[in-house]
């Protein structure tokens, strides 16, 4: 809602800001230029080249576009890839002058006429450009900020509106230059189809060519392929240029869907037999109702629908609130009988076995547990849980398909009942549930990320989503109370008016779990919730394999590592020494959870931890198993694992290498044949031993050398060594004495110097 807010006064803020800016603000729309002559005239009165707004310059072998020229800088953009460049005044006139940068004469446009209306149209878009060129000036590189607001405001996708902004740079900032080119039927570039009539974002004619097409054809998707051939393909011309070939461009490129031309058929098709596929729709929808839903069902818990349903509204990160992370997809579980919903999950993953594993979950303990933080008032009778149905009827999606779901329902005992191929209306009261819950949030998330326009509307959506996975779940759960309550206005058995009973979902299934056949359906307790739980859990053959080793316990390899499974009580060791084969018991995993495996040994489920003495591996504890997966296929295509592996690679050739060498070097220095071992005397064999095990490499000398080392010598003077050199030698007794007293030794020596530079 904040950023709606935000875009909607835009417009009003800059009006506010126009009074309170300097001169060097961006200059008016309306750009005035002088006719050439008198532009050349004008230059040629001056000194030095002047720089206007709109002038086109080749430099650098590019031509290049001012489209502002203030503080000491010209802003450029590139007529070709529409790259932005900021040069200082100066150095460009120096460049012109220098006849380093010419300016390029403009070619004259043809004229073409606007109404009144296109002009209003053209002036608000040129209000929008120049307030993205006021926030972001200066530009030097492309759009840094997101303008989903003023997307909004144009009422333009993201996109475009970058197209359109920088086609308005391109121009000088022209404000002409955003006017609707498909008014002047102007031919894209790269449009060379002879049968190319009209363009590619003109809704309208498409949808018609479309159904033109389906009477020719009969089929949709026959009709869909002639419009991808007339308007969604372009010439793209080989890397070598020897041949252009035409490409279909991406769905997110097209202007139209499959489902949206599907929809324009059906709606303009007057025969109802037309509008469908096959007899799969008619089937669906035009089948005799002979009854509902509810027909053959007399207890509760006797069959639960099972379904999941997109939500139109776009998800944000809950980090950043601005990272779109796709739309809400909702998993839900409706009790047939009374028309209650018993479980609810939200997810971001659309199909998945998980989703539906979640919500299966979701029965297994009091739904309190499970809205705790949502700060949603209810009782435990206005959400039922503890429910285990006899039979769940489904669609054909791909996790009821799936052979997980096939084994997890077989072995709790639980009927599949898949509609056929098409018939969603064969599990209306879950449908309805879907259809409610969807017009309950539609009213309160507009313009806060909700698709209003099914086909059209999704990158508006995405501008002005701004509410977290965690904010829907709480709303999803809050709609799922609502509609628990809600009154049933058509008719209901006669016992429930005869006993007053409440004409709601929550008061039929307390009336039934009191008064019906079955009785309290609640049949999961502290006995029976671990084989429930253990049949949700991931089997090995699915994704994963463990293998047993009897000193190991349970091991999970990937790429050469291992994750180990252990546990000191006496059944697991019982498993690993007494049972003959180990790999018959059967190992399944929480893929949310990498701490544990379980396994069930003798009709008891046990769990078992990561070996609790690897501490390498409660690094990884709080990982799931696909993130653990994938840590380790990136440790092994790391860039540091791979060079690692390289220097390994060379080492160990390089070591062979040596050793083979200074083996046959050894052979040519010795080629005598070498005496058998025990031949020598062993009184000389024991003398070479010990001789050669004297640290040749001075290690223990080196080692040993460290505990009480010798003091260091000083360093000696020049003095200090002449004095060292001749401390030896002998001074004869006479020279001993000067007169009465006796010379020290300092002055014995000095006076021994002295005769010696005598004689020399």
């Amino acid at each position: 809602m904040k950023k709606l807010q935000k875009g909607e006064n835009i417009m009003e803020e800059l009006k506010n800001n126009e009074t309170s800016e300097k001169k060097e603000t961006i200059e008016p729309l309306e750009v005035i230029t002088l006719e050439d002559d008198e532009n050349q005239v004008a230059e040629e009165k001056m000194d030095s080249p002047v720089i206007r707004r709109g002038d086109i310059y080749s430099f650098e072998d590019q031509e290049w576009r001012v489209f502002d020229v203030r503080d000491k800088n010209v802003n450029l953009i590139n007529l070709k890839n529409n790259k932005l460049r900021l040069k200082n005044t100066t150095d460009l006139i120096t460049a012109i002058e220098n006849r380093e940068c010419v300016k390029i004469k403009e070619k004259t446009e043809s004229s073409f006429s606007i109404s009144p209306e296109e002009m209003e149209t053209i002036n608000h878009r040129a209000e929008v450009m120049e307030a993205i060129l006021r926030k972001e000036y200066p530009l030097t590189t492309r759009l840094r900020m997101n303008h989903d607001s003023e997307a909004i405001i144009l009422g333009v996708t993201r996109r475009y509106l970058s197209m359109l902004f920088y086609t308005y740079l391109r121009s000088g900032r022209n404000k002409f230059s955003l006017v609707d080119q498909r008014k002047n039927n102007s031919r894209p570039k790269n449009s060379h189809s002879k049968d190319y009539e009209n363009p590619k974002n003109d809704v309208d004619e498409i949808l018609k060519y479309g159904l033109k097409m389906f009477v020719k054809y009969g089929k949709p998707g026959q009709a869909y392929d002639a419009v991808l051939r007339r308007y969604f393909r372009e010439p793209v011309e080989a890397p070598d240029g020897s041949s252009v070939k035409m490409v279909t461009l991406p769905e997110e490129e097209r202007s139209v869907s499959y489902k949206m031309l599907y929809n324009y058929i059906r709606k303009h098709t007057e025969d109802y037999s037309c509008k469908g596929k096959d007899e799969r729709d008619k089937q669906n929808n035009d089948r005799q109702l002979v009854g509902n839903s509810k027909t053959g069902v007399y207890e509760l818990g006797q069959i639960v629908e099972a379904d999941e349903m997109e939500l139109g509204c776009y998800v944000v990160d809950q980090n950043d609130g601005e990272t779109v992370l796709g739309k809400a997809v909702v998993y839900c579980m409706v009790e047939v009988l009374s028309g209650i919903c018993i479980g609810a999950y939200v997810s971001l993953e659309n199909n998945s076995m998980r989703g539906f594993q979640q919500v299966f979950l979701s029965l297994l303990e009091p739904h309190k547990n499970q809205t705790k933080g949502y700060n949603i008032d209810y009782d435990e009778e206005d959400w039922p849980s503890m429910i285990v149905p006899n039979e769940i009827r489904c669609d054909r999606g791909s996790e009821y398909m799936s052979k997980a779901y096939s084994k997890a329902m077989g072995e709790l005992g639980i009927r599949n009942t898949p509609v056929p191929p098409g018939c969603g209306s064969l599990k209306g009261v879950v449908e309805s549930f879907n259809g409610l819950v969807q017009t309950y949030l539609k009213a309160q998330l507009k313009n806060n990320g909700y698709i209003e326009d099914k086909y059209r509307g999704g990158d508006l959506a995405k501008g002005a989503a701004c509410l977290t996975l965690e904010e829907i779940r709480g709303l999803v759960y809050q709609s799922v109370i609502l509609y628990n309550r809600r009154v049933f206005e058509g008719l209901i058995d006669k016992k429930y008016v005869d006993n007053n009973v409440s004409p709601t979902p929550k008061g039929i299934f307390a009336y039934e779990k009191a008064h019906g056949r079955a009785g309290d359906p609640t049949n999961v307790n502290d006995a029976t919730r671990p084989a429930y739980l253990f049949a949700m859990l991931a089997k090995e053959e699915e994704k994963r394999k463990f293998t047993w080793n009897r000193r190991k316990g349970i091991v999970y390899t990937f790429y050469k590592t291992e994750l180990r499974f252990y546990s000191q009580e006496p059944w697991f060791l019982d498993i690993l020494k007494d049972e003959p084969h180990p790999e018959d018991i059967e190992v399944r995993y929480n893929v949310d959870d990498i701490r544990n495996v379980y396994i069930r040994y003798k009709k008891e489920i046990h769990r078992v931890p990561l070996a609790e003495k690897i501490e390498q591996q409660y690094t990884y504890a709080d990982l799931t198993w696909d993130e653990y997966d994938e840590c380790i296929r990136k440790k092994r295509d790391s860039k540091v694992m791979k060079e690692a592996k390289q220097v390994y690679l060379d080492t160990k050739l390089n070591l062979q290498d040596t050793v083979e060498k200074q083996a046959e070097m050894a052979k040519a220095l010795n080629p005598k044949k070498k005496k058998k071992y025990g031949k020598a005397h062993p009184e000389d064999k024991t003398a070479k031993k010990q001789e050669m095990r004297k640290d040749p490499d001075g290690i223990t000398k080196r080692s040993y050398s460290s505990i009480d080392p010798e003091p260091k010598k000083e360093t000696l003077t020049k003095q200090q060594e002449e004095l060292a050199a001749i401390e030896h030698l002998r001074i004869p007794d006479e020279m001993r004495t000067m007169g009465d007293r006796k010379l020290s030794r300092e002055e014995e020596i000095n006076r021994i110097l002295a005769l010696i530079e005598d004689e020399v």
